[in-house]
């Protein structure tokens, strides 16, 4: 009888998912829209405000305007990788490349040159003469 009662607390617990904050070695170990990462159960949103930390802090942020973590993780194991992109014009207007070449317009999650207004604001403008933009590039009138 004790040897019943102790596999069916087994079985039992075995079936249980990890809370947040709970041990787990994957994601199925882990209760309903949370994932496995450093074997600790986390909400993806979670993992999604630390990529967004990552990316407003890296070097890519501050040259490109890639500050945004994507809308998805890519989850792989048990640890998710969040890929920068710039997801709004202010991400790309705070960036080398907008101050130097006009690229201050977010599109397809990267900087482009949208306007003659994003040269005008640019040193190629100020300093070159490059104030209007052709084929995605500010050049000269």
């Amino acid at each position: 009888m004790r040897f019943l009662i102790a596999m069916l607390l087994v079985v039992s617990v075995a079936g249980c998912k990890s809370d947040l904050g709970g041990a787990c070695t994957t994601n199925q170990d882990c209760k309903n829209d949370m994932v496995c990462n450093k074997s600790t159960c986390v909400y993806l949103v979670s993992l999604v405000a630390q990529g967004e930390k990552h990316c407003r802090a890296s070097k890519d942020c501050r040259l490109v305007g890639q500050c945004s973590a994507t809308e998805v993780c890519k989850k792989s194991g048990v640890y998710c990788d969040c890929d920068c992109a710039a997801a709004s014009d202010a991400d790309c207007e705070q960036s080398e490349i907008c101050k130097i070449s006009g690229y201050c317009t977010a599109r397809d999650e990267k900087c482009v040159v949208n306007s003659d207004s994003d040269c005008e604001k640019a040193d190629v403008c100020k300093n070159d003469g490059r104030c209007t933009v052709k084929d995605g590039k500010c050049v000269a009138n």
